[in-house]
């Protein structure tokens, strides 16, 4: 399980919905490798990114990516999780055989 605390989070609400990839990624990969072919690849796709220091004064942006994302958490989704669980995204993320 993630540390969703270590996490940049981008919306308003108490528990979170949206998040920093690259946060994200960070930790899911415990893999050194794996990290860092990401963010090889992560700098070929995005060749921009850039944020204010702040969402309107309600938050600070200490990381920004480009790139946001759900991250699944069990206690908090439920009604979310099922079908989550069957995207590509999460196959290919959560039910890899190394």
């Amino acid at each position: 399980m993630v540390d969703i605390t270590k996490i940049q989070c981008y919306d308003r609400t108490q528990t979170g919905l949206f998040f920093d990839f690259n946060d994200y990624v960070k930790q899911l990969c415990t893999n050194e490798q794996d990290r860092q072919q990401y963010l090889e690849q992560y700098s070929k796709t995005v060749i921009y990114s850039n944020h204010t220091d702040s969402f309107v004064n309600i938050f600070d942006i200490n990381s920004c990516s480009g790139l946001n994302c759900f991250v699944p958490l069990d206690n908090l989704y439920k009604f979310l999780i099922p079908d989550y669980r069957k995207t590509g995204f999460y196959n290919s993320i959560f039910n890899r055989k190394n």
